[in-house]
């Protein structure tokens, strides 16, 4: 009995283990129906997408769609993190440095996959920046309520910091 359970609990993990694709692959197409890996919309839990040797992000793929935890990696050494429902965001974005410090966040309407807020910080954890709503006329510079402070969180007018 004890070897049934301990085969029931083994061969699933086995089943789901991680997919590493090269998305430089002729094999790999991202299309606006999905992605697709050797001529079929790509399934797998846990994979890691590489690209030049390097990770490029890691996700669960459904039927083409990412779908679940995705964390994108940049070559700087920083990286983003959020969540998708059938490949569109939802949820919060958060962006952080190589030291992983937060640096931007991007909250996304779960039922629309619209943009709510987005957030930006200073490295020391200060609020730089918070835009409520989606952007007026599709223009992401354009927020309809903006507010920005400074390093020690003194209030001032976002033109001085670029919005």
């Amino acid at each position: 009995m004890k070897k049934l359970i301990l085969i029931l609990l083994c061969v699933p993990l086995i089943g789901f283990g991680q997919k590493k694709i090269n998305i430089e692959e002729e094999d790999f197409i991202a299309t606006g129906n999905g992605i697709y890996f050797q001529g079929e919309l790509l399934n797998c839990i846990n994979c890691e997408l590489w690209n030049n040797d390097k990770i490029q992000e890691e996700c669960t793929f459904i039927d083409g769609r990412r779908n679940g935890l995705s964390v994108w990696y940049y070559d700087e050494g920083g990286y983003r993190k959020g969540f998708y429902k059938n490949g569109v965001e939802y949820g919060i974005f958060s962006y952080y440095n190589k030291d992983h410090i937060l640096l931007r966040e991007r909250m996304f309407n779960p039922d629309t996959g619209q943009e709510e807020y987005e957030k930006y910080f200073y490295p020391n954890g200060q609020l730089a920046m918070h835009a409520f709503n989606n952007p007026i006329d599709e223009d992401p510079d354009n927020y309809q309520n903006i507010e920005c402070w400074k390093e020690d969180g003194k209030k001032i007018d976002c033109k001085l910091l670029g919005f």
